[in-house]
């Protein structure tokens, strides 16, 4: 969508473009564990793509997903002036591979629990009655949804542009806040466009409650380097490299 991407002499898209098709999504959920979150990143709707972030809605439902949500990624004081209209914005488009995994907590329930139980939780919060619960040795219930409600917008600055990796790149506040409300402790999180690698660094591994790891994929050879590059300087890990450029990095 190169019409959406260029602004007079300015290129705002300095990697390579492809669409998504059928098969795409198909992949996506034979990977993703049931009730497991898909995250996408899709730029704000013109006449240019309307069409085609249909299409990808679409191909989604096609394949067994569920639309989730969307959220407006608001990248804080940056203007892009393309188009027709000045904007700011991505749209965090987030869809279930089936019904939705329980990662809210049931606050009525877990009040319930803990005054059967004799429990001083009055004035806690829903994390703090869960600990209490926990300590005690007690059920803890849960409901369908993200572990927390989303927000109206992820309002978060993108690095300047001399600054960044990728053109593409996301800031790891914007990462850590999308894995908290999509995931489980101890689970394998995959990013199939690692781009700057920020998802394999120490501010969102440290996040991730101890995550069996990421994997993160990049075709780009240039690319690819420097995101080496980016997740040495910034995690405390060791790292062993194959002759296939397959990094493993261990905490």
């Amino acid at each position: 969508l190169t019409k959406s991407l260029k602004g007079g002499n300015r290129n705002f898209a300095e990697y390579e473009l492809f669409r998504y098709e059928k098969n795409d999504f198909v992949e996506k959920q034979r990977v993703l564990k049931d009730g497991a979150f898909l995250v996408e990143f899709l730029p704000e709707e013109n006449e240019d793509n309307m069409e085609y972030l249909y299409n990808i809605k679409k191909m989604a439902k096609d394949a067994g997903f569920r639309y989730y949500s969307k959220v407006s990624w608001s990248k804080g004081t940056f203007v892009s002036n393309t188009g027709r209209k000045s904007s700011n914005c991505e749209d965090v488009m987030i869809f279930s591979n089936g019904k939705p995994r329980e990662l809210r907590l049931n606050q009525k329930r877990n009040l319930q629990i803990a005054r059967e139980n004799n429990l001083d939780v009055k004035g806690k919060s829903s994390y703090e009655v869960r600990d209490i619960l926990e300590k005690h040795g007690l059920e803890i219930h849960y409901m369908s949804g993200t572990s927390k409600m989303l927000p109206t917008a992820f309002d978060y600055q993108p690095a300047k542009a001399k600054e960044k990796i990728h053109s593409a790149e996301k800031p790891v506040e914007l990462l850590e806040d999308i894995i908290h409300c999509i995931s489980k402790p101890y689970e394998l999180l995959l990013d199939q466009f690692g781009g700057s690698g920020n998802l394999g660094t120490t501010g969102c591994v440290s996040y991730m409650f101890n995550k069996k790891g990421v994997i993160v994929i990049e075709k780009d050879e240039e690319t690819y380097d420097k995101m080496k590059e980016n997740i040495l300087n910034n995690s405390n890990a060791t790292v062993q490299e194959d002759k296939e450029n397959t990094i493993e990095i261990e905490l």
